[in-house]
């Protein structure tokens, strides 16, 4: 073999596919910044850093809350468990929302990919 399929088997990733040491050093100092911000003791007006993507932008200032909008605050909200939608489902799956039904057959067909990929790897 040569040298470079050997060191590219050893570090994990083909040499052009590796972040350039600038750009990895870059990299770790902005989850530094990332890393010092917290949200729980933020304030409107806070700057939030790390966010900005664009090569000229400015990293977003937190606004009021009243200029956000409404769905926004839902995704705060936890989400009901497996077993809280089959019990309303045993009763009447009508009265589970579409959104809700979905959510039980996408968790049960989780919890039956998952007792299968357990069964054969037992086997």
């Amino acid at each position: 073999m040569s040298l470079w399929i050997t060191r590219w088997m050893r570090s994990g990733l083909p040499p052009m596919m590796r972040m350039p040491k600038k750009a990895a050093a870059a990299a770790v100092e902005k989850k530094k910044i990332v890393q010092e911000f917290v949200p729980e003791t933020s304030k409107p007006g806070d700057v939030i850093p790390g966010l900005n993507y664009m090569k000229d932008g400015k990293d977003p200032v937190i606004m009021e809350d009243d200029k956000y909008p409404e769905w926004l605050f839902e995704l705060l909200k936890p989400r009901r468990t497996m077993q809280d939608l089959e019990k309303d489902a045993d009763k009447d799956v009508h009265s589970l929302t579409y959104q809700e039904q979905r959510r039980l057959m996408k968790l049960i067909n989780r919890q039956r990919i998952k007792t299968e990929n357990e069964r054969k790897s037992k086997a």
